[in-house]
């Protein structure tokens, strides 16, 4: 597969160090290893693109039935601190310039002084940590177009795997309410990387410059698989923000690229907006009910109101720094109410699928603060990349950013460790620190 970086460039696998910048972005200038040979560093090179597409396809949370995820994270591990230490200066220096997004990991290791279950905070850190800086690591590596290649063939593979296993030839296809899930873990986890997907088989059909004509192609063939998974999952979430986060995704791209995209913008929302309005004021409806009922959700979005309702329940019992990373799902004195939870929600309940929420009870308001900072580091340097550059690959991480935040608000997302919406955030952040992103 081939794409097209900065200035038009094409850029394939094997070419994964297209840089303009060589005082910036490994391995050039000080960062190269001085042994390593060109041929050397061209496997190096397919073999860390490679190995940045193991990390999405696993931390995506597809075919977890086979029961090798913990081994598969231990070879992300293992090639990661390999890596690491052939490029330790380069990685150093990329984490100093990056520091924002470190807070987040070191807060919670930090908070394994208060936690009432430190082993699980310990455990629950240092894999936070070791996800952000293999995120960081892809970030440093490789640039934009890079990373949208290799998101788009590896979603490609899990979402035709799952239509593959649509009568349940690899795994039980449906879950215990009848909701498909394909290969993924659960309905949830096929939803929103279908959210991801439908964006970037939007942006590859219509937005990316210089693509032929079959990649488009297959990028159609991809979304026509998509929408049929999701007629089908059961999942609001994917239902419902997968055509509207697309869709941003074009205006947004209008509004900072296109000179006064911010008028045809507003034309182009005030129109079924005002529709939308009258029709509403007319009738007497009830948009937030009639939305709900039209995705088969009660009032409570499936218990989420209730588990909001219960972090707020928590919220002054320790106000400043949280019960800790991993701290209150696992604590002792919680479990006769949490059981109560998943005995009407599942066992599969440990969040409060809200990431404020989530992260005030972690590490209390501190926590919260520290983490937006890191999300809005990403989301100032995808829009300045976009507007000053036209990059329509920042646009689209943009896009990405914005729809996983906006369903972190309703699930739990961006706050875990081994998380593809965390490692594509940091990785997005830190690929757009350098010049040539």
């Amino acid at each position: 597969m081939s794409l097209h970086g900065k200035n038009g460039r094409r850029c394939h696998v094997g070419d994964v160090m297209n840089t303009a910048d060589a005082n910036l972005r490994p391995p050039a200038g000080p960062y190269a290893t001085p042994l390593t040979s060109a041929r050397q560093q061209q496997v190096l090179d397919i073999a860390d693109f490679f190995y940045m597409a193991f990390v999405i396809f696993i931390s995506s949370n597809a075919f977890v039935f086979l029961g090798l995820h913990s081994f598969l994270w231990l070879m992300a591990y293992a090639y990661a601190l390999m890596r690491i230490s052939m490029r330790f200066s380069g990685v150093l220096k990329t984490l100093r310039r990056n520091w924002i997004f470190l807070l987040y990991p070191i807060l919670s290791m930090a908070s394994v002084l208060w936690s009432d279950v430190p082993i699980e905070t310990a455990r629950f850190s240092i894999q936070l940590t070791f996800t952000v800086v293999i995120a960081a690591f892809i970030g440093m590596r490789f640039t934009l177009p890079q990373i949208f290649a290799a998101v788009a063939v590896t979603l490609f593979f899990c979402i035709a795997m799952s239509a593959v296993n649509l009568n349940g030839a690899l795994q039980p296809a449906y879950d215990h309410r009848n909701n498909f899930k394909g290969i993924f873990l659960s309905k949830n986890a096929l939803g929103h990387r279908a959210v991801v997907f439908s964006v970037t088989c939007v942006f590859g059909m219509f937005l990316i410059p210089k693509v032929s004509f079959l990649t488009r192609l297959l990028f159609a063939v991809g979304m026509a698989i998509n929408i049929l998974l999701i007629s089908i999952s059961g999942s609001a979430t994917a239902v419902g923000l997968s055509g509207i986060v697309a869709l941003t995704g074009l205006l947004v791209w209008l509004l900072l690229t296109v000179r006064g995209g911010w008028v045809v913008v507003t034309a182009v929302a005030l129109v079924p907006l005002g529709a939308s309005v009258f029709i509403i004021l007319s009738l007497g409806l009830d948009p937030v009910s009639g939305g709900l009922q039209l995705l088969g959700r009660d009032p409570t979005l499936t218990g989420r109101t209730v588990l909001w309702q219960f972090a707020i329940q928590h919220l002054g019992e320790r106000p400043f720094f949280g019960y800790g990373a991993s701290g209150f799902w696992n604590n002792p004195e919680m479990q006769s109410r949490i059981v109560q939870l998943q005995a009407r929600y599942g066992d599969g309940v440990g969040s409060f699928h809200n990431l404020p929420l989530q992260l005030l009870i972690m590490l209390g308001p501190i926590g919260l603060l520290i983490h937006t900072m890191a999300m809005v580091t990403t989301l100032y340097r995808c829009m300045q990349r976009t507007k000053f550059y036209n990059d329509t690959y920042a646009a689209w991480a943009l896009t990405i950013t914005l729809g996983m935040y906006v369903m972190a608000m309703f699930g739990p997302q961006l706050f875990q460790q081994h998380a593809l919406p965390l490692i594509l955030v940091v990785a997005f952040g830190v690929s757009l620190s350098f010049r040539d992103a």
